[in-house]
This record gives C-alpha cells, sequence and structure tokens, in this order.
C-alpha cells in the first residue's frame, strides 16, 4: 500500500511539471502568434503607405499628363486665342493636381530623392515648352501641319523623357513591394517552422501530461473517496442494485439535479424513468432487459420531466457484476443531449471548413496560374527585348507586352488587396466632382478598342438627359464598370456585341439615381448561378477560371463596392444568348443643394 502512495506522489508530480510545462509553451505559441501577426501587419502597412501610394500617385500623375496631351489635340482643330485661353486654364488646373501627387511621392518614395527632382525639373520645363507652345499657336491661325510639327521639335521628346522618369519612379515601388512581399514570406515561413516545433513540444508534453494523468486515475478509481466526489460533480449517474440486499442500494448525489427528482435508493432500477419515457422508448428499454443471460445492456431512450427544460438523451448502461457470490447490477446514465447536438454542429462545422478548404485550395492554385502568366510574359518578353536591342520596333513590341503584363498584374494584385479591405471595413468612399460625360467617354475609350481588337460591337447608349457635373465616388463607380465590361469581352466570342445603358430612374433636389446596364451576347449564366458568382473567389463552373482565367473577385468586389456606395447589383441571363449586369445607385448632382 505504501509501495502505491509512492508511486502515486511521483506520478502526480510529473504530472504537474508537465502541466506547467505546457502551460508555458502554450504561453510562448501564443506570444509569437500575436508578435508574427504584427510584424506581418506592419510588413502590409509598409506596403500600403509606401509603394502603393506612390504607384497610385505615379498613376494619377501619368493620367493628368495625358489628359493635358489629350487638351493640346484640339489646337489641331481649332487655336483661336479663346481655345487656347480655355486650354490654358485647364492645364492650368491639371497641374495643380500634379504639385499634390509630387508631394504625395516626395513624401512616400523609397528610392532616391534624385530622381522625383529629377522628375521635377523635367515637369517644369515641360510647362514652359506648354506655355510657349499655347503662345505659338495664339499668334496665328496655325494649321494642323504647324501645330503637329511645333509639338514634335519642342514637347515630344520631353513627354518622353517624363514617360521614361517616371516609369523608374513606377519601377522602384513595384520591386519594393515584391521586396516588402519576399520579406513577409520569408518572416511567414520562419513563424510558421517556429508554431509548428513548438506545437509538436506542446502536443508531446501533452501526451505525457495524458498519460500519467490516466495513471493517476486509475490509481485513484480504487478509493472511495474518489467515487464520491466524481458521484457529486460528474453529468453521468451512477446506480448499484443489489437484488439481495436493497439496504445496500446506491445512486449518485447528482441523480436530482440531473432526472429533475431524486429517486428511493432502496428502488433503484432502470424502471423507475419509465414514467417519464414515450411509450415507444419504454418498450425498447423492457426488450433489451428481458434477454437472458447477458451481462451487460445497453439503449438510448428520450426523457422528459416537468422539472427540466426540454427534452433529454440518456445512454442507458447496464453491467452485471458476480461479487461476493452473488449477483449486483451497475446501471450508469449518461446525458447525451448536449454531445448529440456538439457532434451535429461539429460535422456541420467540418462540412463547412472542408468546403472553404476546397475554395481557399482552388483559389490558391487559380492565383499562382494568374500570377504566372504575366510574370512568365514579362520575363519572356524581357529576354526577346534584350537578344533585340538593335530593333527599335521589336523592343517597342516588347515593352508593351510587358506593359500589358504588368498591369495585369497590378490589377490581379489590387482585386486581391480590395477585397481584403473590404473585409476588414477600411475601404473608405469618397464623394468628389467629377465630369459625368469625360468619365463614361473614357470608360467607352477603354472598352471600344479592346472590343474592336476582339471583333467586337460596342455601344454606349444614353436614355434621357444627364448631368454634366456630379458628386460620387467616381473611381469605384469606374472600377464596377469597367469590372462588368471586362467580364463582357472575355464571355462574347467574336462577332458579338455589348452595350453600356445609362439611364436615369430618378432625381430630386439632393439625388440622382442612375441605372448602368452592361449587355452582352456571349454564354450566358444559369439561374441558379446567379449568386454563387457574386462570391468571393467562385466562379460559374471550375473550368471558367482554366478556360477564362480570372480569380472570381471582380464581380464580388463590385458588388460590395455597389452596396458600400447605396447601389445594387444583379445580374439576368439566358443561357447561349448572353447576359446582362444592372448597377442601380445614387450619386448627387452639383447645385448648392446637392452638395452633403
Amino acid at each position: 500500500m505504501e509501495r502505491e502512495k509512492q508511486r502515486l506522489a511521483k506520478s502526480q508530480k510529473i504530472s504537474k511539471v508537465s502541466g506547467w510545462v505546457l502551460v508555458v509553451l502554450l504561453s510562448v505559441f501564443v506570444l509569437f502568434t500575436i508578435f508574427s501577426v504584427r510584424h506581418l501587419m506592419e510588413r502590409l502597412d509598409d506596403i500600403r503607405r509606401h509603394p502603393f501610394q506612390v504607384m497610385d500617385a505615379g498613376g494619377t500623375l501619368q493620367n493628368d499628363m495625358d489628359r493635358i496631351r489629350n487638351s493640346f489635340e484640339q489646337l489641331k482643330h481649332i487655336n483661336t486665342p479663346k481655345v487656347v485661353e480655355e486650354i490654358r486654364n485647364e492645364i492650368s488646373l491639371i497641374y495643380e493636381d500634379t504639385d499634390r501627387q509630387m508631394a504625395i511621392l516626395r513624401g512616400s518614395y523609397l528610392g532616391d530623392q534624385e530622381d522625383l527632382e529629377n522628375l521635377s525639373e523635367l515637369m517644369d520645363e515641360i510647362g514652359k515648352e506648354q506655355d510657349a507652345f499655347l503662345d505659338y499657336a495664339a499668334a496665328d491661325d496655325r494649321s494642323e501641319d504647324e501645330i503637329v510639327s511645333y509639338s514634335t521639335r519642342h514637347l515630344e521628346e520631353l513627354y518622353q523623357e517624363f514617360d521614361s522618369r517616371l516609369g523608374k519612379v513606377l519601377d522602384f515601388a513595384r520591386n519594393k513591394v515584391g521586396y516588402f512581399y519576399s520579406e513577409a514570406d520569408r518572416f511567414c515561413f520562419f513563424a510558421i517552422l517556429t508554431s509548428c516545433l513548438v506545437f509538436a513540444a506542446a502536443l508531446i508534453i501533452l501526451f505525457i501530461y495524458k498519460y500519467l494523468l490516466g495513471r493517476q486515475t486509475e490509481q485513484l478509481k480504487r478509493q472511495n473517496q474518489l467515487f464520491e466526489l466524481l458521484s457529486r460533480n460528474i453529468d453521468n449517474i451512477f446506480m448499484i442494485n443489489d437484488l439481495h440486499h436493497p439496504e445496500r442500494n446506491y445512486i449518485s448525489e447528482n441523480a436530482g439535479r440531473i432526472l429533475g427528482f431524486k429517486p428511493d435508493p432502496k428502488k433503484v432500477s432502470p424502471t423507475l424513468l419509465f414514467e417519464y419515457m414515450d411509450e415507444q422508448d419504454r418498450e425498447k428499454v423492457k426488450q433489451v432487459f428481458d434477454t437472458v443471460g447477458e451481462s451487460y445492456w445497453s439503449c438510448t431512450f428520450h426523457y422528459r420531466h416537468p422539472a427540466l427544460a426540454g427534452e433529454r438523451i440518456f445512454l442507458l448502461q447496464t453491467y452485471r457484476i458476480w461479487t461476493e457470490g452473488e449477483d449486483r447490477f451497475i446501471t450508469v446514465l449518461t446525458d447525451q443531449t448536449q454531445i448529440l447536438s456538439t457532434q451535429k454542429e461539429l460535422e456541420a462545422a467540418i462540412q463547412q471548413a472542408e468546403k472553404a478548404n476546397r475554395a481557399k485550395s482552388e483559389f490558391l492554385s487559380r492565383m499562382s496560374h494568374e500570377i504566372r502568366t504575366p510574370m512568365n510574359g514579362i520575363i519572356g518578353m524581357g529576354m526577346i527585348a534584350m537578344q533585340n536591342l538593335g530593333d527599335s520596333s521589336r523592343v517597342e513590341d516588347c515593352i508593351r507586352k510587358i506593359n500589358l503584363s504588368s498591369r495585369h498584374l497590378l490589377t490581379l494584385i489590387n482585386d486581391v488587396l480590395d477585397m481584403s479591405k473590404i473585409e476588414s471595413g477600411r475601404i473608405e468612399i469618397k464623394r468628389d466632382v467629377f465630369d459625368f460625360r469625360l468619365f463614361l467617354e473614357s470608360v467607352s475609350n477603354v472598352i471600344s478598342g479592346q472590343a474592336r481588337d476582339k471583333g467586337l460591337n460596342f455601344d454606349v447608349i444614353f436614355l434621357g438627359d444627364m448631368e454634366e457635373e456630379l458628386f460620387g465616388d467616381a473611381l469605384r463607380v469606374n472600377q464596377i464598370l469597367m469590372n462588368l465590361l471586362s467580364n463582357a469581352l472575355k464571355f462574347t466570342p467574336e462577332g458579338g456585341s455589348i452595350v453600356l445603358r445609362i439611364a436615369k430612374m430618378d432625381e430630386d433636389s439632393t439625388t440622382v439615381w442612375l441605372k448602368f446596364e452592361v449587355s452582352d451576347t456571349g454564354c450566358g449564366i444559369e439561374e441558379k448561378n446567379y449568386e454563387k458568382i457574386f462570391m468571393p473567389f467562385e466562379q460559374e463552373h471550375e473550368d471558367i477560371s482554366h478556360v477564362y482565367g480570372g480569380t472570381g473577385l471582380g464581380l464580388s468586389i463590385s458588388r460590395r463596392f455597389a452596396e458600400l456606395m447605396d447601389g445594387r447589383l444583379t445580374v439576368s441571363s439566358q443561357v447561349g444568348k448572353g447576359s446582362t449586369f444592372t448597377l442601380t445607385m445614387p450619386l448627387w448632382p452639383c447645385g448648392e443643394e446637392g452638395k452633403l
């Protein structure tokens, strides 16, 4: 007996130490996880605050310069002093925006500031030449050839130098994105490896702890005091029925709490529960116990008692034990209500997790393909350009294709980041004044060229009068329309048609409700998949991504943007005939009454 106590004490000591070690390991795991998440968030914040701001400001700067160049195109056709003055005023406003973008670049650019100074000096030089150009155009009624000749001699080389210097800044920012991602990837690998090691160590300690605890439990089961402790605290009811000596019968003290009433120990038997079973379960229990010659009986039944809330499900297990020359019956009654409920919830959770895991795996596979495709194009075109440095046309073609692939890759990354911002609630909807017709003209110019290249008809139809200027988030509206039109281009075969319809639905002093419809003659969508295509990382069929590409984020992002702007994005379609995506949303007039 003394030896047994010593073994028990030693086992308890080891178990206690194992428990503390396990707590320490889990604490280290939690702290390291928190540190890892914070570090990764800092890297993502670096990406947001530096390279992406530079790329955003640089892109805006490029757009501003393109707008200025487009403004000068008017001089080919008419260059009266009045027109020249209007253009001068227009580009003056644009240069105010370029100053803002340069300020953003100076605050966010991580490269050599001399790059920005060179760019700024070049822009000043361009501005002076443009002023001289305007003076030249206004001085006389210039012909188109004179305008083109002057622009070619004095401005074209400066424009090319501007594109080169700005491209250098943007290339550095893109490389910084890759650097930050590589750093985050390395740290992520280190964090995963460390977490796995800590988890493995905790698992080993846990197994040791459970093993020692099991030994202790087996030893303590031999002691009557532990049996009493268990009978008062656990949710299993124990009954011992001695047919020859009813005074020796026993029922655990928790019976009143679990059953709703306190049974008489002298009448301990499963029959005392018959009153609270339905007829079917009562007959089932009777049939189980009518079996002759068995030493173990088991069945499950439903139990209802007025003192208990709701129905309970019990597992009844009875053992016949031969001891001291007599039969005794030990009955264990287990409440499985919560267990069965939890099991159903776990099964549902497992199915959901498996579905999410499949979606994640499919997304990662799709992303891998989508990223590799433009990257391979960039690398391949770069190698071809290096091998043909003497062939300027070949190099120019390679650079153009590299630019297209880079833009595709940037669009892909932007989609993922936009979805991340939406999920985290960090998307901000702005309300700025924008030229509505110029906005639609910009969208039309982009899509019409792509449609023409693919052999598609593209039309823009206005239904009703439209305001010249509106308040709203032009960037997000543009993103929605470009997503819808790009999908139409992707899924419409050669010879098909795409139509963008814009109609005013309703208007008052503060709000203008507009409806945008993008219709195509593509493959169409089955009605059962209408909602599926708006879910993140989902496409109508699994083979869609293999045939047409894409990540399944565009429509999800578009719908979320529409909802954030109090709008609605829906779809109607006929398989084999085409689809129509409808965006309804409010914008605000620029009058004093409409400013919010």
